[in-house]
């Protein structure tokens, strides 16, 4: 966080439920890019993309391949969701080193040249 605000200007960004910039959260997943709620083994939630998901949300994620949403998994402060590069929302653990961030950065209309 400190390195964008750094380098974007914390003037240029609006505060937004507490947060300037923030990793994205599954319901917004579902409500914003289509997402849909699937449920494994009868009780394992997981995501998956729709055919009205834009594919630049889950394509090109970098060399990690997925990112970390900020939404936990059944409330385990260790396990988060994650959006493969396959249009797949699941869970995955926080120490997860094929993870990367992909972040929700509240830049203000004015602030853009």
């Amino acid at each position: 966080e400190d390195t964008y605000i750094n380098t974007l200007g914390t003037n240029n960004l609006k505060e937004i439920d507490g947060y300037k910039i923030r990793l994205i959260t599954a319901d917004e997943l579902v409500s914003n890019f289509g997402f849909e709620k699937r449920y494994s083994s009868g009780y394992n939630l997981h995501f998956v993309k729709s055919d009205s998901t834009p594919v630049w949300i889950y394509r090109n994620v970098g060399e990690r391949q997925q990112f970390w949403t900020m939404t936990l998994y059944n409330d385990n402060d260790i396990r988060v969701y994650y959006v493969s590069n396959s249009g797949k929302a699941d869970r995955t653990g926080v120490n997860d080193i094929n993870s990367g961030v992909r972040p929700v950065i509240n830049l203000l209309k004015d602030a853009i040249e």
